[in-house]
């Protein structure tokens, strides 16, 4: 019975009490300085990440690079024999030099520029040409599928690091009238299209498609022009049924916007323009062109037939007959693109990645190590529950002061502190990083911000679990709770009543 004494005695209590938390404070500063080492590696890693990946400058920047790549390999290194000489026509190699050269690909003396990207290295090749960065072969860019970016055989293998764009819509196809057209969706300084052609365009008449390309053509109809392809690229304005003369408007940057028949209404007020839901789509600020679309002359709608067609070129103000035409896609097995991180970020990338792994390591080391230590506080703590407020003299449970505040204080008090536990941990990522900021050192702060909070709430929610049980070992539930309260008042004015 003095053993049993002994262990209820408020003094046992207290050190049992006092020992938990200071062995929860000391699992909970270890714990907390792994967790901190880590996140500040995963700081790092995905830093890095970010700057070459999502929508930012450096990820713009490699899929304008692989846009460059595939355009130059596909205009112009597939015309390459194996010594690097062109093998087309002069009008074609002109046509070809004067659209690299305007896309900012070649230079002066003929040779190929493309984009300085410090982020990244490059490799294109078709047969036996082939461009890199520093001349490196494809075995020196190439580091593996988990880090390099590899276009063959017309697809792609995309890594995580470098992240996925839209490949699908790069393609380009030659017409059966000399024109090859090339559809990048990824610009190229400001520009997603480009034309070369293998005739002589000097004096031709042409027009601009939606994508700024001029398409040359012959009145005779022997260089047709396209019609929209399956991207909704409108390359000119169809004919359509035009008998009269039509009103169409025209945004800043050329494109259709509409007629009078398909949904655009001219207000009172000059220059506002309202769809047929009511809403305005220009005002006064914004320039619309207003084009006068005349009827298509009598004598092209006698000779039209199944082999021919009629557009409307809005830069010579005529409607023109065209013939119809073929079109073929291009074959891109040959060509080989391989994109990686540069040297000056891939080897701390990989480096960060092993710190990485370590760290996380470390980390599950420490939380099989502390689960021992955590299961002899929880013990302590048990034990505190279960003795706390025996009386040795009066040889019984007895309430303390702190027992008779309402319990539905108590049990909200506790409520909170668990709540602000989970929140703690969810917050200690974004509170490390904004630290990290102005400490480079942030386990200083970390550490014993941590511990004082979790020791705290671990404390605080110990004392009221202990209060909750209390009042069961007294019997006095019931009797402390406001609830009591209320229904003692209810029943007094019933009885009134």
């Amino acid at each position: 019975m003095k053993g049993i004494d002994f262990l209820r005695q408020k003094s046992t209590r207290l050190v049992a009490f006092i020992s938990a938390c200071v062995i929860f404070a000391v699992c909970s500063a270890v714990t907390v300085s792994k967790w901190v080492a880590l996140d500040n590696v995963y700081g790092k890693y995905e830093g890095i990440s970010d700057k070459i990946r999502y929508s930012n400058p450096a990820h713009d920047s490699l899929q304008e690079l692989f846009s460059e790549l595939w355009l130059v390999g596909n205009m112009y290194f597939r015309y390459l024999d194996d010594e690097g000489n062109f093998t087309g026509s002069k009008e074609l190699k002109a046509s070809t030099e004067t659209a690299l050269k305007n896309l900012g690909l070649m230079d002066d003396k003929g040779n190929i520029t493309i984009s300085d990207c410090k982020e990244f290295d490059y490799y294109m090749s078709w047969g036996k040409n082939s461009i890199s960065t520093g001349n490196r072969s494809y075995d020196d860019i190439f580091y593996s599928d988990d880090y390099s970016l590899t276009y063959t055989n017309g697809s792609i293998t995309h890594s995580y690091l470098l992240g996925y764009f839209n490949y699908y819509s790069f393609k380009w196809y030659t017409t059966d009238y000399g024109m090859t057209y090339y559809d990048f969706p990824h610009t190229i300084k400001g520009t997603m299209a480009a034309a070369t052609f293998d005739y002589d365009t000097k004096d031709l008449e042409y027009y601009t498609d939606n994508l700024g390309v001029k398409i040359y053509y012959k009145k005779d109809g022997s260089t047709p022009v396209p019609t929209p392809d399956t991207n909704g690229i409108d390359m000119s304005v169809i004919y359509s049924g035009i008998y009269e003369d039509e009103k169409y408007y025209y945004d800043e940057y050329g494109n259709l916007i509409g007629n009078r028949y398909g949904g655009i209404e001219e207000a009172t007020a000059p220059n506002r323009y309202y769809d047929e839901y009511g809403n305005l789509i220009r005002n006064y600020e914004e320039t619309i062109e207003e084009t006068i679309i005349p009827k298509i002359p009598a004598k092209l709608l006698e000779n039209i037939d199944d082999s021919s067609y009629i557009i409307y070129n809005r830069d010579s103000n005529e409607w023109v007959e065209v013939k119809n035409w073929n079109r073929s896609f291009g074959n891109e097995v040959p060509l080989k693109i391989c994109i990686t991180p540069s040297d000056e970020i891939l080897p701390l990338y990989i480096n960060l990645e092993t710190e990485k792994l370590t760290a996380e390591k470390n980390m599950t080391t420490v939380l099989f190590g502390v689960l021992p230590f955590v299961a002899v506080a929880v013990l302590l703590m048990g034990f505190f529950v279960v003795t706390s407020g025996y009386d040795t003299k009066k040889k019984k449970f007895v309430l303390s002061s702190a027992d008779n505040i309402w319990v539905e204080v108590v049990i909200a008090v506790f409520t909170l502190m668990i709540c602000a536990a989970i929140l703690s941990v969810d917050a200690i990522g974004s509170i490390n990083r904004q630290l990290y900021r102005n400490y480079s050192n942030t386990a200083s702060v970390m550490v014993p911000l941590y511990t004082a909070v979790w020791t705290i709430l671990f404390a605080l929610m110990v004392l009221c679990l202990n209060s909750i049980v209390n009042r069961f070992k007294c019997r006095s539930f019931w009797k402390t709770t406001f609830l009591k309260h209320i229904w003692k008042f209810v029943l007094k004015i019933l009885k009134a009543v």
